[in-house]
């Protein structure tokens, strides 16, 4: 009987006979997804070829690695939310791959791919993507998270923010203050995620509900392409910019909202540059509560994300998914028949030293 080799086995599984050589000789450097592997293993055992004890199936020793997408690593508030969960993932004995879109889909699919290709774990979302026919199909076999807003993603793992409820909080603070005349400040409204467009639909809300909509001036970027702009700095160069056009077009503004903490850092430098006191002269308010707003000069009245929570909980909940697919036996993914988790946390208010009360204002 002709003696049965990996050639044999690569044709009957309808891969490449290294791709047999590397799985079956457990190389510790490579991962194949499981779909593959067991095409091996079963071709293998099919035709009785004779694997050498020192063999052992790949699947029991994959990598113990997840994906964390992100859309950009200049704005801390996407840095602290990492750091989170790569600290929970080497509790649990994983790795973590980072990878930063630059706000680019076509960035977004080449990392969705080369994380697949290479059979991780499980993938955290940090934004909502803007691939949704990619990741109906990612789903399937990859438990996956994503940490964006509610009602986005009906069969997806979702850990949310009440941003509406966050704009209506600002909104609100000023207006006990005395603030009749309001700006907000923002990257470009057109292309902007949805957590940003539901701040600002919280800042109309409120509004209109205690009959100051019309005190609302609304300006934002003109830049059509926010995937492009990739220089560090530039959320604090447009809220500086933003800030100089408002101050030289619009009269009577006494409080300025930022759409994240970074614009707002800019439209604070702007006003010192015009010799403008805050928050005597104008109030500014920002978004995120990253970590250097309560050390900013003056510190800066913002919302904080409970990011340490919703971190945790996000890897949490991919953990979990991901020992239910090794319980079914396809290793560390595999399709979920469990529901999809909705956890959502609430805005809060952090007060400081960049809120103060409208000038002329007399507090009841």
């Amino acid at each position: 009987m002709k003696r049965v080799t990996s050639k044999d086995v690569a044709k009957l599984a309808g891969v490449s006979q290294s791709t047999v050589s590397l799985i079956l000789n457990n190389k510790n450097n490579v991962s194949f997804a499981a779909d593959t592997i067991k095409r091996v293993m079963d071709a293998a055992r099919e035709l009785n070829y004779n694997i050498q004890p020192t063999s052992r199936h790949i699947t029991r020793d994959i990598k113990k690695v997840i994906g964390v997408i992100a859309p950009t690593l200049v704005n801390p508030y996407y840095s602290a939310i990492i750091q989170i969960i790569e600290q929970e993932a080497i509790k649990s004995g994983f790795g973590v791959y980072v990878c930063n879109t630059h706000r680019c889909i076509e960035e977004e699919r080449q990392y969705l791919r080369l994380l697949t290709e290479n059979a991780v774990a499980g993938i955290i979302f940090l934004f909502a993507p803007m691939t949704s026919a990619e990741l109906d199909k990612l789903t399937v076999n990859t438990p996956t998270v994503i940490v964006a807003e509610k009602d986005q993603f009906t069969n997806v793992d979702n850990v949310s923010f009440d941003s509406f409820k966050a704009g209506s909080l600002i909104a609100s603070h000023l207006v006990e203050l005395g603030h009749r005349r309001i700006a907000y400040l923002s990257s470009p409204i057109g292309n902007m995620s949805v957590s940003r467009q539901q701040r600002l639909e919280g800042i109309k809300g409120y509004l209109s509900s205690v009959s100051k909509a019309d005190n609302l001036v609304v300006r934002s970027s003109n830049i059509t392409d926010e995937s492009e702009r990739t220089n560090g700095a530039y959320e604090i160069e447009l809220g500086y910019q933003l800030t100089l056009d408002l101050l030289d077009s619009v009269d009577g503004i006494t409080a300025i909202i930022g759409v994240c903490d970074l614009l707002a850092y800019g439209i604070m430098a702007a006003l010192h540059s015009r010799g403008i006191q805050i928050p005597e002269d104008i109030s500014v308010c920002g978004f995120d509560n990253i970590l250097t707003s309560s050390i900013s000069y003056p510190s800066l009245t913002s919302i904080d994300h409970c990011l340490s929570h919703r971190g945790k909980i996000a890897f949490d909940i991919l953990l979990e998914k991901i020992g239910a697919a090794s319980q079914k036996g396809l290793d560390l993914r595999g399709r979920r028949d469990s529901g999809a988790y909705r956890v959502e946390y609430e805005p809060l208010l952090v007060v400081r030293n960049s809120t103060g009360y409208a000038k002329g204002f007399q507090p009841t």
